[in-house]
């Protein structure tokens, strides 16, 4: 195992304490932080400048949130995300097997539209840069 491989798998398991942590003493989420969960298209930069189209969903899950993203004809990912004011952290396993993190800030829009935008990083792969656009699932086109 690689020390890059070794300190995401050391962030994973100091996020799932944090996060268990966090559930513990605030099992409610507080007034001021948004409701992210819905359908999202998703729009992303790659370490090398290539563009990737997708989509994505966030669910709340015992005081996290639960991610999956879909990337025709590639695959995906999934990820478990901690939302603290308008930051969502998120730790995320490719469906290659590599580990990542993505923060992204969380844009309010106007009544329900949410944009997250924010970095990713999943070595050995490098960083990219992703934004979620919140949608109706009825909107939702992938692979564009």
């Amino acid at each position: 195992m690689t020390i890059l491989r070794r300190v995401c798998a050391v962030a994973i398991v100091m996020v799932s304490f944090h996060a268990a942590a966090i559930s513990a003493q605030s099992p409610v989420p507080a007034p001021d932080v948004p409701d992210v969960s819905g359908s999202y298209e998703v729009t992303g930069s790659n370490p090398d400048g290539s563009v990737y189209h997708g989509s994505a969903s966030i669910e709340p899950h015992d005081g996290l949130w639960s991610l999956q993203w879909s990337f025709p004809p590639d695959g995906g990912s999934i990820g478990v995300g901690i939302l603290t004011g308008d930051v969502l952290s998120v730790i995320f396993q490719t469906s290659g097997g590599d580990i990542g993190l993505a923060v992204f800030k969380v844009k309010r829009g106007t009544g329900t539209v949410f944009t997250l935008e924010g970095p990713w990083l999943a070595p050995p792969n490098g960083r990219g840069h992703e934004i979620l656009r919140r949608v109706a699932v009825a909107d939702l086109r992938v692979g564009r």
